[in-house]
């Protein structure tokens, strides 16, 4: 049913980059034609939509034989990007090296961003944000709670990049940034692709990344996945209400699953990992089905 879905007219209208770094697969959907060589940033609507895998490397990319390959690099293109980070690797300092534009750095605090709602230890998300920073919380939105510390980290390093350069960058030019889901496990906030839609104050538009976008599996690694057909709604809903918007969307189930791996069998560690492809590739289709980019 998907291949005939992903076989669509609208399809053939689609552009698609898949670029892997390191352990991150990321697909960037963007609705210009291909004769269409304007900027992003000139007036009238523009959409990009940010795919965020973890733990899915170039060998699992190779080997896969499902949508993901067959269906969808056809119609676009395939590299490999070496960003570049300081120290060992940490996938927050890929995320943040894009995010900046130029080489950076970051710890596992770039990752604790929290829906301005949310609750910090009995406070809102956004209050503490903004006694921590004396800036205004969006109320829609997303906020950085580590952002002094990540600036703090990357002045007191030898790298340049200014951490949130690229959502500054899309604000200032009327395009909003918005994220989808996370990378959370048992006890541990970890929202590292937001960490690419943030701005410099450690601000984002609009977001769905706290607990509500997980559903409870008793049958996958952890106990919790990514609640997919939540995920696709708020990606419709963010592109209603904007004509203008850079969306990334955070697959975090690979990153749920790795963290299992280490106490399974190889049977079934070759198992959740063949359903992680098949899943993954769904997902993908599934955003690429639901953009209606005519």
């Amino acid at each position: 049913m998907a291949m005939q879905r992903l076989k669509s007219s609208r399809l053939t209208k689609i552009k698609v980059a898949a670029i892997i770094m390191t352990a991150l697969f990321v697909i960037t959907v963007c609705p210009a034609r291909a004769e269409d060589q304007s900027s992003v940033l000139e007036q009238g609507p523009r959409l990009a939509v940010v795919l965020v895998i973890e733990n899915l490397n170039t060998a699992d990319f190779l080997a896969e034989q499902g949508l993901l390959r067959q269906e969808l690099l056809p119609r676009g293109s395939f590299g490999i990007m070496t960003t570049r980070s300081s120290g060992s690797f940490l996938p927050e300092k890929q995320l943040m090296t894009i995010s900046a534009g130029l080489l950076s750095i970051a710890g596992t605090e770039a990752g604790l961003i929290y829906e301005s709602s949310e609750m910090v230890e009995g406070i809102p998300a956004g209050a503490v944000f903004t006694v921590r920073t004396g800036e205004e919380a969006p109320a829609h939105g997303a906020v950085a709670l580590e952002i002094v510390r990540i600036h703090n980290r990357v002045s007191d390093s030898d790298t340049s990049g200014v951490p949130g350069m690229l959502g500054g960058i899309l604000r200032t030019n009327g395009i909003r940034t918005a994220a989808i889901g996370n990378s959370d496990s048992l006890g541990k906030v970890r929202r590292i692709g937001a960490i690419l839609a943030m701005d410099q104050t450690g601000r984002l538009d609009l977001t769905a990344i706290g607990s509500e976008i997980l559903m409870a599996d008793l049958s996958f690694p952890g106990g919790k996945r990514l609640n997919s057909a939540l995920a696709l709604q708020k990606l419709q809903e963010f592109r209603k209400q904007n004509a203008r918007l850079m969306i990334v969307m955070e697959y975090g189930d690979g990153e749920r699953l790795a963290g299992e791996l280490p106490y399974m069998s190889a049977l079934a560690a070759a198992k959740h990992k063949s359903d992680f492809m098949r899943d993954v590739s769904l997902f993908a289709a599934e955003i690429m089905e639901n953009l209606d980019l005519s």
